[in-house]
């Protein structure tokens, strides 16, 4: 099964044309201090919005958004609202 899996490690906001069944989301640039909840828009760089609506263009088939377990949740949906309504996909 190895040879039908191609696995690109990179920032793909600088990639074009490219496009994969499925966009795996680990952003690793957390910065929340442990007592607060993580929050989606203020604690991620670059901004979470800007990512998914490129990861969207990208993957055809799945995207998988890997998040800390103190996600505040309650941002999600406008942020994948945002995301399938983007006028520029």
């Amino acid at each position: 099964m190895n040879h039908k899996i191609d696995f690109v490690h990179a920032d793909f906001t600088y990639v074009n044309g490219f496009q994969a069944d499925v966009v795996f989301l680990d952003p690793v640039d957390m910065r929340v201090p442990i007592e607060q909840s993580f929050s989606i828009s203020q604690d991620l760089s670059p901004k979470l919005d800007n990512v998914l609506s490129k990861a969207l263009k990208i993957a055809r088939g799945s995207l998988v958004l890997k998040l800390p377990g103190d996600t505040s949740l309650e941002e999600l949906p406008k942020l994948f609202y945002e995301a399938f309504n983007d006028e520029s996909m």
